[in-house]
């Protein structure tokens, strides 16, 4: 009886260990291709079947055009394909979403990029199966702009935004982007790869899942730093959202670096900057209605309350859409070339001296230190970089032209009446020769620099209501030469 019963417990132990490792392909057109012409046998999904073989099951749960943001016109996490996704109860989940992301609609609400990221994997994870999610680099975007996907956003916010989402989610990631950058004859549509694409990109995911199955790769090493001092905060890794950048400023001009490597993003701020759609005014005796309001909430009436509010209130005066609102004064962008591969990112801000400081350890052994502060004496943000061996450098603002050797950005704040704004960014080294960004100083093999960023506005402390006139651009160049003497 007992050989029996371990015979049989034996077969159910088989016949467990048996069953296939169910893969869900969660994603956009990409999992579909372009000119495929068969996609139930070569779509990437199929392909990944092929390889992997009877051992795992593999489903396509895609939508086309979808997107992670909520708003439309395409989110997926509404589709009827991620309900059955879902249902699947899969093992192991691969997400592929990000580049219609970038269309302008969703992408206007980017902060809802990662909080629905973030929703999706807990909703996979809360799931009986337990799966291992694997977050997924979109693949690049080449020939896009007729569709509506912009390149760029995918590179400089998508791609940086998954990473940070990876990062705090525990999730491996496997890279699309960077394996198919030079090779725009596998999307002939700029987007969508064709069947030969669609076989890359199974090969380079098969192996990662026929090495882990249905278990998560460990996560990467991190590297051990030295308790902080009083004083100063620190992260081994770059910011992913605004809030997590570390703030510099002089109470007039502000910086916020991220500590992204190779890409820097340091957002500018200057507290005069503001949309303007107008005047602003309530109508006369407005306040009368108040006591009314008051009435209505004191007799528990807070739906008439409401109502009255909007009737007398908000509904009158200047537009409830266009109210004044505070705007940066846009991106200064640090690309670091030709180095190594990123090993560690260490970034601190030292509350004592207002520095913030990303530390960059390279895999040949190259440091890269980063400093960014806010001088009040001088009224300029300074960016100070060193490294322990030569490197190449860009610094660019989008739509800043060159003048006279610096980078000058014309700006201005939504409205009629928007702030008009201007960024002077002046390097302490000459560049190397014309950039093949206009919008960009370009250095080569440099191991030491310091930019210095100056910012004007046409706001009128004596009359808001007043403009200056034009005369006020000319003070980020004399702030900036002062500091020569």
């Amino acid at each position: 009886m007992k050989l029996l019963f371990s015979a049989l417990s034996l077969l159910c132990i088989a016949s467990v260990q048996a069953l296939p490792i169910k893969v869900a392909c969660v994603g956009d057109s990409v999992a579909f291709g372009t000119g495929i012409p068969d996609r139930e046998t070569n779509s990437y999904p199929a392909q990944l079947q092929k390889i992997l073989g009877q051992r795992f099951e593999v489903r396509n749960f895609a939508s086309e055009n979808a997107s992670i943001s909520p708003d439309p016109p395409a989110p997926y996490i509404e589709t009827p394909q991620y309900k059955e996704a879902l249902k699947f109860l899969p093992d192991v989940v691969l997400i592929h979403l990000g580049t219609y992301d970038t269309l302008p609609q969703p992408w206007s609400q980017s902060w809802k990029f990662g909080i629905a990221y973030q929703e999706m994997i807990s909703q996979f994870r809360a799931l009986p199966s337990k799966p291992v999610i694997w977050m997924v680099k979109p693949v690049p975007a080449f020939k896009s702009a007729d569709k509506g996907i912009n390149a760029t956003i995918l590179e400089e916010e998508i791609l940086p935004l998954l990473e940070g989402i990876a990062a705090k989610a525990e999730a491996p990631v496997i890279d699309l982007h960077t394996p198919f950058r030079k090779r725009p004859e596998l999307f002939p549509d700029g987007i969508l790869p064709n069947a030969d694409g669609a076989a890359e990109i199974a090969k380079i995911i098969a192996p990662q899942l026929e090495k882990y199955r249905d278990q998560a790769p460990p996560p990467p090493a991190r590297a051990s730093y030295p308790p902080a001092q009083n004083g100063v905060i620190w992260d081994d890794a770059a910011a992913t959202f605004w809030e997590d950048a570390y703030p510099v400023g002089n109470g007039r001009l502000g910086a916020m670096p991220f500590g992204a490597f190779p890409k820097e993003r340091i957002l500018l701020n200057e507290e005069t900057i503001w949309a303007n759609h107008g005047r602003m005014y309530e109508e006369e005796n407005a306040f009368l209605h108040l006591e009314k309001i008051r009435e209505l909430e004191a007799a528990g009436d807070y739906k008439g309350a409401d109502e009255y509010f909007k009737e007398h209130l908000s509904n009158k005066g200047s537009p409830p859409k266009s109210p004044y609102s505070y705007q940066p004064a846009g991106w200064l962008k640090l690309h670091y070339l030709n180095t190594a591969e990123l090993v560690s990112t260490h970034r601190a801000l030292d509350i004592r001296t207002g520095i913030a400081t990303s530390t960059y350890k390279l895999s040949d052994g190259n440091t890269i230190t980063q400093e960014v502060f806010a001088s009040s004496p001088d009224d300029v943000v300074v960016i100070s970089i060193k490294s322990t061996k030569p490197i190449d450098l860009t610094a660019g603002m989008d739509g800043a032209t060159l003048q006279g050797g610096d980078l000058v950005l014309v700006g201005k704040a939504d409205g009629v009446l928007g702030t008009k704004f201007t960024n002077c960014l002046r390097a302490s080294l000459l560049p190397s020769g014309p950039s093949a960004n206009p919008s960009a100083l370009e250095f080569k093999q440099i191991s030491e620099i310091t930019f210095q960023l100056a910012i004007a506005t046409d706001f009128n402390r004596q009359d808001s209501a007043q403009p200056l006139p034009e005369g006020w651009k000319s003070k980020t160049a004399n702030t900036l030469d002062k500091l020569k003497d």
